[in-house]
């Protein structure tokens, strides 16, 4: 794509010195004898010197071709092509012409396509070797044919077709995707594989298709893969099995929304399903999972005779971190056939709670992997149980929020000298009882306690309100100043119309002092019959 000056001399001999002429002299022969006035050709159309034109040129490109009259496609390699033998076809799938990333618009977008060999002997058509091109793109014949628009093809797919092309400098594996998404961004060579990030971002923003998200890190040269990731794939080559899925579209699907903030990519109306399968997470716990609004053909296929209802929908396991959301298990999906239900003996316990916002980090690089590791061993971890059949606890709302993992029941505090927080809570036995359960510790004094209350229901929604008009920190200070005598390793509290009694108890793990404050605290609520009195 270089716009050489000694092409713009005004002396036509050093021109035609050049190694390319000879190919564009050609071309122009070809293009007059098939009635056409003009030729745009990559390799001398774009003066690469000025920002202005190679934006324009690179974000023009993919519509320059659809407008195009035909399109020349030029094999360089001096083999055999004659596609009725079985060498010629083998010699054309295995040409540098289809591993190349700026090519890769230039097939789909062509209306007509005339290949070449290196003689500029005719080989054929895009047309007429559709299903060859089809086997060696994967892209789907009626793509090629411009029978279907991109538009209802998945990100994924895209993505795959590129999974196997290459460029020569870092960002044009981005820019050569560009027309594929109808994407506009600015071009900044320098910028590395930013340009990959920017450009799933901006997929994501305008077109909510999660299957973008359906990568698998293969790991470096077939090693195990990285163990926390973001959610975007860092090249093309993360979707070499993409070609395998399907979108798929059911009403959980609709009224999401996300915007990209310095936090990551915030999601709200998604949800985020747990886990159904007990993994040995490395953060520990269970993970959720996003479902990608896509299936496995292959496997949908062998599968068919079966008696399952419900198609396997792909999914990947995130796990909650002090710094957003990151992906475990990169290396593999995660399938959801069902919508999951809850385990019997469900307490309430935010663990099995359905998450519909969050933030997700887009990547994450080899030393925020061992911050995460070390961040993840320092939280207070809150246990419900109940004493009394029939009885259960429901957990509505935790603060701080941001620190709150709802999918291993946890508040993360690495980093924090000091910490106050509330649970707001429900239970049930014959109505509903709402509660409070404050907590707090300070490493400086070493010190740390917690404090249940039971409230009527009015003044638990006042609570609730103030939470909502006022914000977490004033409505956390308040309630300390307002119980702060209350605060203790044990407390206990009438609840349920004093039929029941609610036990809060907070301690420090013993293996925690090993560094001289604790990392790891235990905040449990019991739910038990009052005491009987004692005899007079």
């Amino acid at each position: 794509m270089d716009a050489d000056p000694e092409c713009r001399r005004k002396d036509p001999s050093a021109a035609s010195k050049k190694p390319g002429y000879a190919k564009i002299a050609t071309t122009c022969r070809r293009a007059r004898r098939d009635g056409f006035q003009y030729v745009w050709v990559d390799t001398c159309c774009i003066d690469k010197s000025s920002s202005a034109e190679l934006s324009e040129a690179i974000n023009s490109m993919f519509r320059w071709y659809q407008a195009s009259g035909l399109c020349y496609a030029h094999i360089f390699e001096e083999k055999d092509m004659n596609i009725a033998t079985s060498s010629g076809r083998r010699n054309f799938a295995e040409c540098r012409w289809f591993t190349r990333g700026w090519t890769l618009q230039e097939l789909v977008a062509s209306r007509e396509i005339h290949f070449y060999d290196s003689k500029w002997d005719f080989i054929g058509t895009k047309e007429t070797m559709g299903d060859l091109i089809s086997q060696v793109t994967l892209i789907e014949t009626d793509i090629l044919a411009g029978k279907r628009p991109l538009k209802a093809v998945p990100a994924v797919n895209k993505m795959a077709w590129a999974s196997k092309r290459v460029t020569t400098r870092v960002e044009d594996i981005a820019y050569c995707l560009f027309g594929l998404f109808d994407i506009h961004l600015p071009i900044i060579y320098g910028e590395g594989s930013k340009a990959f990030m920017r450009l799933q971002e901006e997929i994501l923003k305008s077109s909510m298709d999660l299957t973008l998200l359906a990568w698998i890190d293969p790991g470096p040269r077939g090693g195990p893969a990285q163990e926390y990731r973001g959610i975007f794939a860092r090249s093309p080559r993360e979707f070499r099995w993409g070609h395998r899925l399907a979108a798929i579209k059911n009403q959980s699907h609709f009224g999401g929304s996300l915007i990209i903030t310095n936090q990551g990519v915030q999601m709200s109306g998604i949800t985020l399903w747990p886990s159904l399968i007990n993994t040995a997470l490395k953060l520990g716990g269970t993970g959720s999972v996003l479902r990608l609004q896509c299936y496995d053909r292959l496997r949908h296929a062998q599968e068919a005779a079966s008696t399952e209802v419900f198609t396997p929908e792909v999914g990947i396991l995130l796990q909650h971190t002090m710094r957003g959301y990151v992906r475990l298990d990169s290396d593999r999906f995660e399938e959801s056939t069902r919508t999951p239900g809850f385990p019997a003996g469900y307490l309430g316990t935010a663990k099995q709670s359905l998450i519909r916002q969050f933030h997700a980090l887009q990547d994450i690089d080899a030393d925020t992997c061992d911050d995460i590791m070390e961040e993840a061993d320092h939280y207070i971890q809150l246990r419900f149980s109940s004493r009394v059949q029939g009885a259960y606890i429901a957990v509505h709302e935790v603060v701080p929020a941001a620190l709150w993992d709802p999918t291993r029941g946890r508040l993360l505090t690495a980093g924090l000298t000091s910490v106050d927080g509330l649970v707001l809570a429900t239970g049930s036995i014959l109505g509903e009882w709402p509660c409070v359960i404050a907590f707090r510790f300070n490493h400086a004094s070493r010190s740390y306690g917690c404090h249940v209350k039971s409230l009527p229901m009015d003044e638990y929604m006042v609570l609730k309100m103030r939470l909502d008009k006022h914000g977490e920190h004033f409505t956390v200070a308040f309630w300390a100043r307002e119980y702060e005598s209350r605060y203790a390793a044990r407390s206990v509290e009438p609840w349920a119309g004093n039929t029941l009694q609610l036990t809060a108890t907070m301690e420090a793990r013993p293996t925690s002092y090993a560094t001289g404050t604790p990392k790891q605290f235990t905040l449990s609520i019991v739910a038990e019959k009052l005491p009987l009195p004692a005899a007079s």
